[in-house]
């Protein structure tokens, strides 16, 4: 059920933004983070860069769905690349569940620890993580 509510979710996203436009997406996420998303998203290494963005919890998986929309990107390796990238989260979601269903609560409340550890990491490291994306990006750009 998980899979296919990112699967709806996200197909609604790219095609809800292709439908609207990009005035649209500009109107909801402002000019300036649109136009960054944007120029990442329509550049050689696109699929790679929504794969880490995707990987990484924290980062803002929604606005990328709906930037992708109005991008150049071509919606079906856009959908199984992000699905990939979800792919860990998702399992370790899962395992959370799956664990307190079966009353391991010990390592449950190791695997919670550590997805929360990961969100904080994340977080307090996204400037850093966006700097290397930006890295990323003009190595291509050039």
């Amino acid at each position: 059920f998980s899979l296919a509510g990112a699967v709806l979710g996200t197909t609604i996203s790219f095609y809800l933004a292709k439908l609207l436009g990009h005035d649209a997406v500009r109107l909801f996420f402002g000019k300036d983070k649109t136009a960054y998303y944007l120029g990442r998203l329509n550049s050689k290494r696109a699929y790679t860069i929504v794969f880490i963005i995707y990987l990484i919890p924290g980062l803002p998986k929604d606005l990328v769905s709906y930037i992708a929309g109005v991008s150049e990107m071509r919606f079906k390796p856009f959908l199984v690349v992000s699905l990939i990238g979800r792919l860990p989260g998702m399992c370790a979601s899962l395992l959370i569940g799956d664990l307190y269903l079966h009353d391991h609560f010990v390592a449950m409340g190791i695997v919670a620890a550590l997805a929360v550890i990961a969100f904080i990491v994340c977080i307090a490291r996204r400037e850093v993580i966006k700097t290397r994306i930006d890295r990323l990006y003009d190595r291509i750009s050039k």
